[in-house]
């Protein structure tokens, strides 16, 4: 069973909050931008399964590529979902693995 999670559409923003959107884009220009996402929904716990997390997970991917302009290869995304493989589950060996991720290489100052 495989579940395709649709891409939202990019949202018509407000004067507001496209002056807020194009600061924050400028921002993260100029620099290494990448993303470690985890989205635990506990699936097939029969108590505490949460619903949406893993939904929230593929939107956050989304944004970040689609309005900040990150790059799909400098995103991680962890979750539990049924078709993730073993190095893309939320694992504590992957989550660990991904945070080192996120902070290795030789960043140039400003990077985040």
């Amino acid at each position: 069973l495989t579940r395709v999670m649709p891409r939202l559409p990019v949202p018509v923003y407000t004067a507001k909050s496209q002056k807020l959107r194009a600061e924050l884009v400028q921002e993260s220009e100029g620099g290494t931008k990448r993303a470690l996402i985890i989205g635990i929904n506990y699936i097939g716990h029969s108590q505490g399964q949460l619903g949406g997390c893993i939904n929230d997970a593929n939107n956050y991917k989304s944004t970040l590529v689609d309005v900040f302009g990150f790059s799909e290869d400098d995103i991680r995304c962890l979750t539990d979902a049924e078709e993730s493989d073993d190095s893309s589950t939320p694992t504590n060996r992957n989550i660990t693995a991904g945070m080192e991720w996120l902070f290795s290489g030789d960043l140039p100052a400003g990077d985040n």
